[in-house]
């Protein structure tokens, strides 16, 4: 949520979707399974509406960033991408956990 929220400044255009940053602050509450469905599914609702919303010129788009003391512009389409395989990389973990329980895996 961060990513496209705050860095690119698409919060405003979900109400409602700001809560879900509180969900990662110290000390925030353990969820319970339907609020963590809802949740997911509120964040990529969010998402997918940006991606509709967006052309091409708007993915070129560039946001000043700096980390470690240097200097990237990143645009939407490296955003989309970060979190796209940060998502791909906690699916695996997920999968790996359900089936060392001899759980099936979410079809994805």
């Amino acid at each position: 949520m961060h990513w496209f929220g705050n860095f690119m400044g698409e919060m405003s255009s979900m109400p409602g979707v700001e809560s879900l940053l509180a969900w990662g602050m110290r000390g925030a509450p353990p969820r319970t399974a339907d609020e963590l469905v809802e949740g997911l599914d509120r964040s990529w609702r969010f998402m997918a509406d940006l991606l509709n919303r967006w052309d091409s010129a708007d993915m070129q788009h560039t946001f000043p960033f700096v980390s470690d003391g240097y200097h990237y512009d990143n645009s939407r389409s490296w955003v989309t991408w970060h979190i796209l395989e940060h998502d791909l990389h906690h699916s695996g973990e997920i999968s790996i956990m359900l089936g060392m329980h001899g759980l099936q895996a979410p079809d994805v």
